[in-house]
């Protein structure tokens, strides 16, 4: 995970290869920054995406071989996480993951944040049902739905590593914690 900007409340992660996440952060950093001198302003976090999706692109034949994910504020004061292929398509949505044990660790953050496919009983419809209305978590909620998703990950799937690091992302900045994980 990588800020983004000498100023900005940016993050980037990537993972796979080591070196393109590098060059793939250098070259994002580099954009930022001279946007930032031309403009005389921070680069908005959408702006940001847009310039990475860019960078994906121009190297969409030989790409970077990275999954890359950015986070950061919008200009509404709401958290902003975009994911992208590897020819620069992107998506906002509200949590996402890549690496190797994405696949155990998303469907239990579409539950647990995104509230996919909960009802709450309800006589108002013709179904009996509504959908379970979202609702904005803590600081501290996040870190540990984040720290349980990882557990759970790291007792089914030997790539996942032995520490985690989160970068919480705010308005008032960045806030970086790294948190052991079970190591048995």
């Amino acid at each position: 995970m990588f800020k983004i900007g000498n100023d900005n409340n940016i993050v980037l992660s990537v993972v796979g290869f080591g070196a393109d996440g590098k060059d793939l952060k250098e070259r994002l950093d580099t954009m930022v920054n001279m946007y930032k001198f031309k403009h005389g302003r921070p680069i908005s976090v959408e702006a940001c995406a847009h310039r990475l999706s860019t960078i994906l692109y121009q190297k969409r034949f030989f790409p970077f071989q990275v999954q890359a994910i950015l986070g950061g504020v919008d200009k509404d004061g709401k958290g902003a996480v975009f994911s992208y292929d590897p020819a620069g398509c992107y998506e906002r949505s509200n949590c996402r993951v890549a690496g190797a044990a994405a696949n155990l660790i998303m469907p239990f953050l579409d539950s647990q944040v995104e509230f996919n496919n909960q009802y709450v009983p309800s006589a108002e419809n013709g179904t009996g049902s509504l959908e379970r209305p979202k609702e904005l978590f803590s600081r501290a909620t996040v870190a540990e739905l984040v720290k349980d998703a990882f557990d759970n990950a790291a007792e089914r799937h030997i790539e996942v590593g032995d520490e985690l690091q989160i970068m919480l992302v705010s308005k008032n900045g960045l806030e970086e914690t790294f948190i052991p994980l079970k190591s048995d």
